[in-house]
């Protein structure tokens, strides 16, 4: 019984630290002289992705994620040449209104394969009277999981400077709309913690 509840308290420890760590912001900067908290008067979220379909629907789904930034989607006054060159367009976006600019940029995407142990039951016959017992077997099999990038950075385009910048890693990312989701939150709970949003903000 005592190796029993030993296996079950590794197991509940093992729960307790992955929801601990669900944040997919794993690496953060923020510029230690940046009065906080950020005010965001209007802010012009931009996204560079694979497809427009993709960048639209993640713009569109950081937007209203994310109400606090006051946020407009990118691609309503960015083409995709202009977002992957978004500081060269900085005067450009300043006469528009926007205070600050949350770009977020896929870095890289990479397929690993790795073992995956198993374990199979068994039974074995006896000599006397058929009696029975179970084997078990252990095994491995060769399986592959997607890990993609991604970089989020935010600027303050009146300072004309870099106030925050992380990185985002996933594994096995579903659509684009799912990992938006997952963005929004670990930026939110990442800026709260450092102080950019009020603890109160969603």
């Amino acid at each position: 019984m005592k190796s029993i509840f030993a296996s079950t308290s590794a197991v509940i420890c093992a729960l307790l630290l992955t929801a601990c760590s669900s944040n997919p912001i794993d690496v953060a900067w923020q510029e230690p002289q940046q009065s906080l908290p950020v005010e965001f008067d209007k802010t012009l979220v931009v996204t560079v992705l694979d497809t427009p379909a993709n960048r639209r629907v993640a713009e569109d789904a950081l937007i209203s994620l994310m109400p606090s930034i006051n946020g407009e989607a990118g691609y309503r006054y960015l083409s995709n040449t202009d977002a992957e060159s978004l500081e060269q367009k900085h005067a450009m976006v300043q006469k528009q209104g926007f205070s600050h600019a949350l770009l977020v940029r896929h870095i890289s995407s990479k397929t690993e394969l790795y073992e995956r142990p198993s374990m199979s039951m068994g039974v074995s016959r006896g000599f006397y009277r058929h009696y029975r017992s179970s084997l078990s077997f252990h095994t491995t099999s060769l399986e592959s999981r997607e890990k993609v990038t991604f970089e989020v950075s935010l600027y303050s385009l009146n300072d004309n400077q870099l106030i925050w910048t992380g990185n985002g890693e996933f594994t096995n990312p579903g659509n684009i709309h799912s990992v938006a989701e997952s963005l929004s939150h670990g930026i939110n709970e990442q800026w709260q913690q450092s102080g950019i949003l009020p603890v109160s903000e969603k």
